[in-house]
């Protein structure tokens, strides 16, 4: 029996001594105080933190880095006290205990999760009865919207047979193009020796690349003919561009002309205000109906552009503020559309305000008895005429330049 104590005791030996030699030296000594290593996962120290203790709170740390643990360090002395033993502060264990925070631990390949509790904005809003939280309407980013109709839209216009088999023929024999002008240095100098320019490559993060990319490609086609294009297909063993293939980039680089444009005016950085959006996009829709009657082959893109702006911009174009906004700026006033309808939605907009105006005006100077203020209602009457008349003075001023506004002072406030 003394033997066989004997041969645990010694059994239990070894196994102590080996899990020693298995927790390997600390690597990073100066934080050996803080952190005591517990094992080893994939490419990460498993450490148990000695300044949360008593709690045990292990995380991972990379074998190259210990920016995981000085985190840890940061966030600690941020939110918890540590006592002249490096030992969190009883108040702060208290608090703790409190709450039941540090009961349970998630963790993940090279760092720690601590609990956050998330609250949704949107029902503490509906609870709120307008007083205390305001917010301002939100608007949509117009040209990630226009870029989105140009990318995502207008891949609905392949459900047409007949473009699908001509868009995919000519763009796949493009992008040959633009792939071998950026791989090979060669085949670059090849380009710009019969087509004196260098091709544009679409990228998928930059607006209307690919438009310029085509419309460089057609601009080598007007400056320099149809034979710099089949030399440089010969040259690079590149598949022929057919005559239907090469009016349809044309065609396309005309189509998509106007929707650059527009992008280009609402992504301005200077003279560019909330009234530009409704008519930007109105004179847009004007200009695609136009080029769809006499389009050949683009006319399913047309459409496909015309159904994205519906889609995306429909309730925008029949807001009364985004309307009146483009009324008070003086380059476009009522002239960017015909509709009535829509013109009216804009004035009536603009003539409430200006009502309102006169009110806050009168509300702003002294106040009277309910007697005297019927008997100089008559002022307030003028004054809102006054109002009127600047407006439609300001809609027969011929000047279109932004200092206009400045000779209409109501309709100026409301600009």
């Amino acid at each position: 029996m003394d033997g066989d104590i004997e041969n645990e005791q010694n059994g239990d030996t070894r196994d102590s001594a080996d899990k020693q030699q298995d927790i390997p030296n600390h690597p990073w000594p100066y934080l050996r105080e803080m952190f005591d290593i517990v094992g080893m996962k994939n490419d990460s120290w498993r450490m148990c933190c000695q300044l949360c203790q008593p709690k045990r709170h292990e995380l991972l740390a990379f074998k190259n880095s210990p920016s995981n643990l000085k985190k840890h360090i940061e966030a600690f002395r941020v939110y918890g006290e540590l006592d002249e033993n490096n030992h969190p502060d009883s108040a702060l264990q208290g608090a703790r205990a409190s709450t039941g925070e540090g009961e349970s631990d998630e963790e993940e390949e090279g760092g720690d999760i601590t609990s956050v509790e998330f609250v949704e904005a949107e029902t503490i809003l509906a609870e709120d009865n307008g007083l205390e939280y305001q917010l301002p309407k939100h608007q949509r980013c117009a040209c990630h919207l226009l870029n989105l109709i140009s990318t995502a839209d207008a891949l609905k216009a392949n459900g047409n047979p007949v473009y699908k088999r001509l868009s995919r023929s000519a763009f796949s024999k493009c992008s040959s193009l633009w792939s071998k002008s950026s791989r090979s240095t060669t085949a670059a100098e090849i380009i710009q020796d019969n087509c004196k320019l260098q091709l544009l490559r679409p990228n998928e993060t930059r607006w209307n690349s690919l438009f310029f990319a085509v419309e460089r490609i057609v601009r080598i086609l007007k400056e320099q003919g149809k034979g710099a294009i089949t030399a440089v297909c010969s040259a690079l063993k590149i598949p022929m561009f057919t005559p239907v293939e090469l009016a349809f980039l044309a065609e396309y680089t005309k189509t998509m002309s106007p929707f650059a444009k527009a992008l280009d005016v609402l992504q301005g950085e200077a003279n560019v205000q909330m009234g530009w959006l409704v008519a930007t996009i109105t004179l847009l829709q004007a200009k695609l109906q136009h080029l769809c009657i006499s389009s050949k082959s683009c006319r399913p893109l047309i459409e496909a552009l015309l159904a994205g702006l519906e889609r995306r911009f429909g309730q925008m174009l029949t807001d009364p503020e985004l309307i009146a906004a483009a009324i008070l700026v003086p380059k476009f006033k009522t002239c960017w559309t015909s509709d009535e309808c829509v013109l009216k939605l804009g004035l009536d907009y603009i003539k409430s305000h200006l009502k309102e105006q006169v009110v806050v005006m009168t509300e702003g100077g002294d106040t009277y008895h309910s007697s005297e203020e019927d008997f100089f209602s008559a002022i307030k009457q003028s004054r809102s005429q006054e109002n009127t008349k600047q407006l439609e003075t300001y809609l027969g001023c011929p000047g279109d330049a932004t200092d206009v506004l400045k000779s209409f002072p109501a309709v100026c406030r409301l600009s």
